[in-house]
């Protein structure tokens, strides 16, 4: 949720978050070696539906399709909002275009994925995270510019009611704002 998380994650959540992670590593590799291995799906999927690393610069496509055709754009990576600008990932690019180009991307996103995970986990601090509102902390200084913008710089988190018409919300990182 914005600004922090509707529960606390207990010992038994996280184990069974660990347990699927495990599962996902021992059955993952015998799906993708499935796929690499039976030739009517190759038939299928090399050389189909190509998209030109050309029209993928001149036309931005996001996410998978654009990776598949050498577009290094990733909002994690470029645009590092959190959590992502603390964890190490890398973000997998081919140029062929293809369908199985996009289908190899997704398998290495898949293997990306599951290291992002463990990275969260073990990055989750002992103890409860979620706060009652009458716990947060004010904020500690605003800025204001002469267009009605309004940004909070603070640590803690909250989302409520500034004024009678005003939303603000605030994130574990220390920004909040409302427009």
């Amino acid at each position: 949720m914005p600004g922090g998380v509707t529960h606390d994650l207990s010992n038994e959540s996280r184990e069974i978050i660990q347990a699927t992670l495990d599962i996902i590593r021992l059955r993952f590799p015998a799906l993708v070696e499935l796929y690499d291995n039976t030739a009517s799906l190759q038939d299928r999927t090399v050389d189909t539906g190509v998209l030109k690393p050309a029209l993928a610069k001149q036309y931005a496509p996001g996410g998978y399709i654009g990776r598949a055709s050498g577009r290094s754009f990733d909002a994690r990576k470029t645009l590092a909002y959190p959590p992502y600008d603390r964890l190490r990932f890398e973000v997998p690019i081919l140029n062929e275009g293809d369908v199985n180009a996009r289908v190899w991307i997704r398998v290495r996103e898949v293997e990306q994925s599951l290291s992002l995970i463990d990275q969260i986990l073990d990055r989750i601090p002992e103890g409860p995270l979620r706060a009652k509102a009458d716990q947060l902390r004010e904020p500690r200084k605003v800025w204001r510019s002469s267009k009605g913008f309004a940004a909070t710089f603070w640590f803690g988190s909250a989302c409520g009611m500034v004024g009678s018409n005003d939303a603000t919300c605030a994130t574990h990182r220390g920004f909040s704002g409302h427009f």
